[in-house]
Parts: C-alpha cells; structure tokens; sequence
C-alpha cells in the first residue's frame, strides 16, 4: 500500500487527500469507508503528521515482533483474515517517543466456525506500560 505524506493543515486538502493518507497509514480500508466526512476530519488532525515508517503494520500471518506484537494462532489464515494496525499520534517534543496509540483491527470470516462463543479479536497489552483511554473504544 503506498500514501502520500500530506502536511497542510486539516482544512487546505480535500477529503479524498485526507482519506488517502489514512489509508496509507495502513488504517484498514473498511473502517475508513465507513466513517463519515467529520469523522474522517478528527482522524486527519490526530494523523496527519504520522508516518508510514512509524506505523506497526501486520496482516493474517501475524507472528512475534519485536515489538512484542504476537497471536495465539488458534484460527487458521484459511478460516479468517485480519489487519491489524497500530499507529503512534502523538509523539512527546523533548525525545521524539511516542504516547498515544490508536490500534485498528479488522477482520473477515472466511469460514464461519459451527461454535461461536468467544470474539475472534483479543487486544492485549502490557498495563504497566500503556493505559487504556476511557470512552475510546469503538466496534463496527
């Protein structure tokens, strides 16, 4: 997937440039199409200064990183695909690291399972080091 970098301010591009550049962020299409032009407006302002390069991108085969991003593999690429993407927004002046994350996970049922109990997506991380913002979940 290729994006354009685009650094004007959040009322000088067009929606179509704002999209483009989230989804060369590698922010799953399906959630980008579904988002309505403001929507698409408050997620430029957070974004548009994060770079692809800085953006933790994986697919289906999705195994250990080195940043720690891993599966438990229990469901095969045969039976669902997923995306998921975590991207930096905000980075502190002084040392450049990264503070805020948003992570987008998408996925497709390729062969629906008989048994459904449980979600197909668990997000985890480790609590001593990132906290979870209150009211900033959203499914679709």
């Amino acid at each position: 997937m290729s994006g354009t970098t685009i650094h004007a301010g959040a009322a000088e591009c067009s929606i179509a440039d704002k999209k483009d550049h989230l989804l060369g962020l590698y922010i799953p299409s399906v959630y980008i199409e579904n988002m309505s032009d403001d929507e698409i407006k408050e997620l430029y302002s957070e974004m548009q200064y994060t770079k692809p390069e800085n953006v933790i991108h994986q697919t289906t085969e999705m195994a250990e990183t080195d940043f720690g991003v891993a599966t438990y593999e229990t469901i095969s690429s045969t039976s669902m695909q997923y995306e998921i993407s975590i991207v930096p927004v905000y980075f502190t002046p002084s040392t450049g690291h990264a503070v805020l994350f948003k992570i987008f996970v998408s996925f497709d049922w390729l062969n629906l399972p008989k048994i459904q109990k449980s979600d197909a997506i668990i997000v985890n991380w480790d609590k001593d080091v990132f906290t979870f913002r209150a009211d900033s979940f959203k499914s679709e």
